[in-house]
């Protein structure tokens, strides 16, 4: 397996763009190319051994304080894709074992922490509390929200503010087309397959805030009826009639707050049927006082 590994690494060639001209090719020598389909592999193989140190070293110390959030399923770490999410209460003992637990991983496996790629986020924790846990482990202060996986993390309800970007998105892909001649027939299969689907991965997260599905139904109606300028007075049916389905006389456009709410559903089925899923027992034990989770 190793030796499959290390062919992975070294056969790999890679060029330079030089004043316009391609120099290369050079022999890789370490480290993977990106988006190589085997970077998921070593790293989940590398990180079990985190994994096995961290929980060796909180089981064994008296001083580890668990996240109010993950007391009761004693979780202290998420891995996904390349990223190491850690959770602890705010004291320094606490740090400690964590500190201890990625000097032993680096030793056994030359991987240190970046301390200008690492973020420490603070709640509820007073600036002596901070100071003294930024003597410990150095990095660098982060602030909620901030992007992850494409979305925002917050620590609150999702404003109109946090979904600028999104608005921004649906705007710009739509300034591209604004200027190319396009009938009817083509600007309703750009909202279709296109301009409908951006905010469908925010949307199975969050409730998106009317404002901002208003907005973007007006850019969506302005391209529609006008190739991107406003649609006022050119409407010639109503936007709720073109997201009929093409059955009941629409064109078959998703009604974006409908279609929000049926993927927040979705979330609430997956809680329901998949038992053994960590999110699911998260939101179950954590989230109990839910009447619709039988938590009473």
């Amino acid at each position: 397996m190793v030796s499959w590994i290390m062919a992975c690494v070294k056969s790999t060639k890679f060029f330079i763009c030089l004043n316009g001209g391609i120099h290369g090719y050079f022999k890789g020598g370490r480290g993977l190319r990106q988006g190589d389909p085997i970077s998921p592999y070593p790293f989940t193989l590398v990180m079990k051994v985190f994994n096995l140190i961290m929980c060796k070293n909180i089981r064994e110390s008296r001083d580890f304080g668990y996240h109010f959030g993950c007391k009761e399923l004693k979780l202290s770490h998420l891995c996904f894709a390349d990223d190491l999410l850690v959770f602890y209460k705010g004291n320094v003992e606490s740090l400690n074992v964590i500190k201890s637990s990625l000097e032993e991983f680096a030793h056994v496996s030359g991987l240190t922490p970046n301390l200008w790629k690492s973020i420490i986020f603070f709640g509820s924790v007073n600036e002596e509390d901070k100071s003294d846990l930024l003597q410990v482990l150095p990095f660098k202060c982060g602030k909620l929200p901030v992007r992850y996986l494409g979305v925002p993390l917050l620590a609150k309800k999702l404003g109109t503010v946090d979904c600028k970007v999104l608005i921004d998105r649906v705007k710009s892909k739509i300034e591209c087309w604004k200027y190319k001649i396009l009938s009817y027939a083509g600007r309703i299969q750009l909202i279709a397959s296109v301009l409908s689907s951006m905010q469908l991965y925010w949307a199975s997260v969050y409730m998106l805030p009317n404002y901002v599905i208003k907005e973007i139904e007006k850019l969506l109606k302005g391209f529609f009826w006008n190739g991107g300028g406003s649609a006022k007075g050119r409407a010639i049916v109503a936007w709720k009639v073109v997201c009929r389905p093409k059955e009941q006389g629409g064109l078959g456009v998703k009604d974006l707050k409908r279609w929000n709410e049926v993927l927040l559903i979705r979330q609430f089925w997956k809680i329901l049927l998949k038992e053994n899923s960590l999110w699911a027992t998260w939101v179950k034990v954590v989230i109990k006082k839910d009447k619709y989770l039988g938590g009473g």
